[in-house]
């Protein structure tokens, strides 16, 4: 998967398409020429368009757009880097021109046809946030929980993807981690690994801190009663509805998902 940038890509086209044409107008003796800046500008296009022809696996796009650069980058090996230059008229060999020609001819309709095959999915600006700031994801806690970072930065690129439910199941699978975390935090190991067992434990196990003489119980106390029960509030909400396929998700649901679990993650990794 990669970026796609529709203003790149169409201005790319726009220049290789006015390149082809000037090369059927300087093979007509209309006296078109070619610049500095023009040999630039339309080698540029051409290099990214074998680069993301490559990406796509269309490979008469990349060959005959590989065949066209070869011919550019020695016209631009010629060119130096002064801008003063950059409406100096470049002299190109005739069969260099000619060759030119007949790539450009191919590049352009082997473009048509084979991006034609390819289809693409738009993220709407709405969830573009979630998918620019993914890998930032879980940097807050990742110190502390770096096994839970995967599924929450997966479970915002899904929701930029509107992948709802893919979304919820990626936040749910995170909270995994941050129980076991929580059972080594409270020192309870666990009889039972069904959820419900689990927090009645670690409820247990902090209610009796009280008793424990623990110089800050009640500041700890507080703050593990807080965690468990958000535990608790998203295991009867989401986690076992998410992981025994009992629901589907839409964007607000997913949404409150992802954000209670990164809330959570990051209320447990700072606790004391």
């Amino acid at each position: 998967m990669f970026e796609f940038n529709c203003g790149q890509f169409s201005g790319a086209i726009v220049e290789i398409s006015s390149f082809k044409l000037l090369l059927e107008l300087h093979r007509r003796g209309t006296g078109a020429s070619f610049t500095a800046n023009g040999i630039r500008d339309v080698r540029d296009s051409v290099q990214y368009i074998v680069e993301l022809a490559e990406k796509l696996g269309l490979a008469g796009t990349q060959e005959h757009g590989t065949h066209a650069l070869v011919i550019l980058d020695r016209a631009d090996a010629q060119i130096g880097g002064k801008i003063r230059l950059q409406k100096q008229v470049v002299a190109l060999e005739s069969d260099e021109v000619n060759d030119l020609r007949l790539f450009f001819g191919n590049l352009v309709p082997f473009i048509n046809s084979e991006f034609k095959r390819k289809k693409l999915l738009e993220i709407s600006d709405v969830r573009l946030g979630f998918w620019n700031k993914a890998d930032s994801y879980g940097l807050d806690f990742a110190s502390v929980l770096p096994d839970a970072v995967p599924d929450i930065q997966e479970a915002a690129r899904c929701l930029a993807l509107e992948r709802y439910t893919a979304s919820a199941f990626h936040s749910v699978r995170s909270l995994e981690f941050g129980l076991e975390y929580l059972c080594s935090r409270v020192n309870v190991t666990p009889k039972n690994p069904n959820w419900e067992n689990v927090l009645n434990d670690l409820n247990s196990a902090v209610n009796n801190w009280a008793n424990s003489g623990r110089p800050n119980w009640k500041q700890e106390q507080q703050a593990y009663s807080e965690l468990t029960a958000h535990l608790r509030a998203c295991k009867n909400a989401w986690r076992n509805y998410v992981m025994h396929r009992h629901a589907m998700y839409d964007y607000v649901q997913a949404d409150a998902i992802f954000r209670a679990s990164t809330m959570f993650l990051s209320d447990l990794a700072g606790a004391p």
